[in-house]
Parts: structure tokens; sequence; C-alpha cells
């Protein structure tokens, strides 16, 4: 935000900016994103008249709190435990309260530590993409052989029967995925109902 975007609490230029940019996404990765962020977006989109969007959205923190159990779940405390890139250091309260009063050097401030933010978060997804649900990197792209559902790698191995599906360890980031095509025999297919 320019110093006189900040004294006035005029986010006008950010709101669209963010819609211009998140209207491109399909997927949206962050610590908190869902229950954080994407309200504080949607309130400046609705203020703004700017319509609604669709991506999918992977927070890392629900990553956490459904996989693990850190001591704490902020993103500053997983990723000193995990040993990877991190936010850097800021004043707190002094910092955001001279960002409130449109202070330039610590907007400047604010923005890097974002961008540090960014890159934190990134990393932190990284290691945690094997346990991430429900999210399939291959349906993004055109390739037509076998892929790794969370890195798209092809190079895959088999790794067993998971059920009644051929399951495979992916190479590269060591999650576990399976074929869509059972084991099941045709004639064993057809002899089995679905429960109404």
């Amino acid at each position: 935000m320019t110093p006189k975007e900040a004294i006035n609490k005029d986010v006008k230029r950010i709101a669209k900016s963010a819609w211009e940019f998140l209207s491109r996404a399909d997927v949206v990765i962050g610590h908190n994103f869902q229950g954080f962020d994407v309200k504080h977006l949607n309130t400046a989109f609705l203020e703004y008249g700017l319509p609604p969007l669709k991506f999918v959205v992977v927070d890392t923190l629900s990553v956490a709190r459904q996989n693990f159990k850190f001591d704490s779940n902020k993103l500053e405390f997983i990723n000193n435990k995990l040993g990877i890139r991190n936010k850097i250091d800021n004043d707190g309260f002094p910092l955001w309260k001279a960002c409130h009063a449109g202070d330039k050097e610590a907007l400047s401030t604010m923005r890097d530590y974002n961008i540090e933010d960014i890159y934190a978060t990134e990393d932190l997804y990284y290691r945690f993409r094997p346990y991430i649900k429900n999210f399939n990197v291959a349906l993004y792209n055109e390739i037509n052989t076998y892929q790794c559902p969370v890195c798209g790698s092809e190079k895959l191995h088999s790794n067993g029967v998971y059920g009644k599906w051929e399951s495979l360890r992916c190479e590269n980031c060591q999650a576990i995925s399976r074929k869509r095509e059972s084991l099941l025999s045709k004639e064993k297919m057809k002899t089995l109902l679905v429960k109404i």
C-alpha cells in the first residue's frame, strides 16, 4: 500500500489487484488462508462490487491440524521444527501501528515480511505435499501417463496392493497413490451390489 492508502484505509486498489490475480488461479496455497485470508478478501471483493471467485484452497494450517501434533500450528513454529525457510522477524504491533500511520519505511518492511511469508509457506507446502488430500496436481496438465497425484512425477513404482487396487509409490515425493482400475475381474465386478 502507499502511505496515503494506509492513512485513508483505502484498500480498493489492492482489492482489485488481488481479485485480478486470484481470478487466474486454479489453486491457492496458504497458511490459515481458508480461515483468515479468504474472509478478508471476500469482504473487500463484496465491498467493491467484485464478483466471487472459485479456486481450490490448500491450507497448510488445516493439513497440520489434520495430520500432525505439533506443539503449535503457527507457520513459524512448524517451519523452525522442520528446519525450513521461515518468516522474517518483525516488530509485531509497533510495525502494524506504523503501517496504519502511513510510515513509508514500515510499509516497505511489511511488504518484505509478506514476501518472505509466501516463501516460507511454499517450503512448508512442499514438505506437507504427501499428506494433502483431495488435491490432484495431475488434473492441471495434459500428460496422459500415470503421474503422482501429489507432485506430478511420472517416476512411480509398484508398492503392493491397497484393497483391490495396485498401489504406487512416487520416487520423487514418496507419496503413495493407487490406480483407478481395480484388480477385480469383470465377472466379480458384475456380482457386486451397491447399497441404496
